[in-house]
């Protein structure tokens, strides 16, 4: 995408709709899930449970 906006000259946003990509996806940023720990512990507890 930046290839394209260098040789054409355009924004984000002209870039993004002329290859037909959204733009949030060009933003896009995975994050680590800090709470993995705390997910896995809640599961494991939910799996024990009896009602």
């Amino acid at each position: 995408m930046d290839e394209v906006r260098e040789i054409w000259k355009v924004t984000i946003g002209r870039a993004c709709f002329a290859m037909e990509v959204g733009r949030s996806l060009y933003a896009y940023e995975a994050r680590r899930d800090d709470q993995a720990a705390l997910s896995k512990r809640i599961k494991e507890i939910i799996g024990t449970h009896v009602r």
